[in-house]
C-alpha cells in the first residue's frame, strides 16, 4: 500500500486511506435508502466531511454492495453516511449489523 496525505488529487479508489477496525450498520436499510446509520465497533470513528472535506468521496463495501460515501456526519461512534448506491451494479437491502468497510484500504506490511 501507499501512505500519503489526501490533497484533492486522489480518487475514491486511492490506496492511501485507512480503514477503521470495525464498523456496521446500526439500522436496517432498504434497497433505495441513501443515508446509512453506521456504528464504529472497534477503533477510531470515521472522519467527517466537515473535518476532512478532501477525503470524500470514498468507496465502501456493505453486504456485497459497493457504495460511494459522499459525506459522513456525527462525531460519536454512531454516524450518518450519505451514499450513492449500486456503484458495482448491486442494489439490495441490508440488515442492522452488516459490516461496512473500505473498498480498498491501505495495507501495511510487517
Amino acid at each position: 500500500g501507499v501512505l500519503a496525505e489526501l490533497d484533492g488529487d486522489h480518487g475514491p479508489q486511492d490506496p492511501c486511506r485507512a480503514d477503521t477496525a470495525g464498523a456496521e450498520l446500526a439500522e436496517d436499510v432498504n434497497a433505495t435508502q441513501t443515508t446509512f446509520t453506521v456504528r464504529t465497533t472497534r477503533g477510531p470513528r470515521w472522519v467527517t466531511t466537515e473535518e476532512e472535506p478532501g477525503a470524500f468521496p470514498v468507496d465502501m463495501f456493505v453486504g456485497g454492495e459497493l457504495v460511494r460515501v459522499v459525506s459522513i456526519s456525527g462525531t460519536g461512534t454512531t454516524q450518518t453516511f450519505t451514499v450513492q448506491r449500486a456503484t458495482n451494479g448491486i442494489r439490495k437491502p441490508h440488515a442492522a449489523g452488516t459490516e461496512i468497510r473500505l473498498y480498498r484500504g491501505a495495507i501495511v506490511g510487517l
